[in-house]
């Protein structure tokens, strides 16, 4: 993709304004010299103007050579890619014609798991090229780092996702920890311009949970990451209101590269990532007019205290010791 947009501003009208620009400015600079205190010659004034040509030409030069390694150092890349696609498919071919010889007739037990996964594979491939949507089971926490390096190249680094909070559980699990790490450390380090949470809650929530301004004041408090708040209510009423699909239970936005929405997440994470720009650019959308609305609350910083991370795992820990003690003392 960048290479096609590389190529799009470098054609044939770049190029003539980039020769007609060298002419003018090799001209106009031994005529300014005319009308300065250093005495020239005309045959000076022509090789100035020749010298100046050549210069431009040589800085030309020299994005254009640039310009074509970063292609042909993108096309080497993906033809490593293919050849190692390529590689695995003889491996899956060579492999299958021996196991053919010792399956039982009329179907085999290996046979049919076998062909099944080659569906499954086939109908991921096929959706991730017409529908350029993937579908995922516990992938996107552990994999983290390939969504903060295809952040590092996009032009708006912006992460916006919605996090649907619950009153009697923990916040925070092994994967999710993990993953909030990720992206603390990739906004620190610039690859993330910002961070926009839209965190939802049951009614009452900000009143009553005991850690509600406690996790406020983290994304209040740290460089780079906001906040708003939306009782859960509301949020269902603007998804409904806006014919999102009910199927998702939230969603994350990753600059303009990617999107994944939530299908579940007991008993395992699951959900598709997509690349459709109507898609992200409809969702972002949609995130922005809730971001806005009247009903998306803020607290004043100063009624919220300075919390890192550890600070949040730590006090999410200790509640949720205190919740299981108070069940155990309820318990005959």
């Amino acid at each position: 993709m960048a290479d096609k947009e590389t190529a799009q501003r470098s054609g044939p009208g770049s190029t003539l304004v980039m020769t007609l620009a060298k002419f003018a400015v090799s001209i106009i600079t031994p005529i300014a010299l005319g009308y300065s205190s250093i005495p020239t010659s005309l045959v000076e004034k022509i090789i100035i103007g020749f010298l100046t040509y050549l210069f431009w030409t040589s800085i030309e030069l020299l994005i254009t050579l640039q310009k074509l390694f970063r292609l042909e150092k993108g096309l080497s890349d993906l033809q490593n890619i293919r050849n190692d696609f390529n590689v695995r498919l003889l491996n899956l071919r060579v492999h299958f014609e021996d196991l053919s010889t010792k399956f039982y007739k009329p179907v085999d037990l290996f046979q049919e798991h076998i062909n099944r996964s080659i569906q499954d594979l086939e109908i991921l491939c096929t959706d991730a090229v017409i529908k350029e949507e993937l579908y995922v089971k516990d992938y996107h926490f552990d994999n983290a780092d390939l969504l903060l390096s295809a952040m590092e190249s996009d032009k708006e680094k912006v992460i916006r996702y919605v996090w649907v909070l619950e009153s009697d559980s923990k916040f925070f699990d092994e994967k999710w920890k993990e993953y909030c790490k990720q992206i603390e450390k990739g906004a620190k380090r610039g690859s993330i311009k910002s961070v926009k949470a839209l965190l939802v809650g049951p009614d009452g929530w900000l009143e009553n949970h005991p850690m509600a301004k406690q996790l406020l004041g983290y994304y209040a408090h740290q460089k780079g990451f906001d906040y708003r708040y939306i009782a859960l209510s509301t949020y269902e009423k603007w998804t409904r209101d806006q014919r999102l699909s009910e199927q998702y239970q939230d969603f994350g936005i990753y600059g303009t590269r990617y999107i994944y929405k939530t299908l579940q997440y007991a008993p395992i994470t699951s959900g598709h990532f997509s690349k459709d720009q109507k898609t992200i650019s409809e969702y972002t959308k949609f995130f922005e007019n809730v971001w806005k609305c009247a009903e998306a609350k803020t607290l004043p910083k100063r009624a919220l205290p300075r919390m890192t991370l550890e600070g949040l795992f730590q006090f999410d820990q200790e509640i949720d010791r205190q919740r299981t003690d108070a069940r155990a003392a309820r318990t005959p």
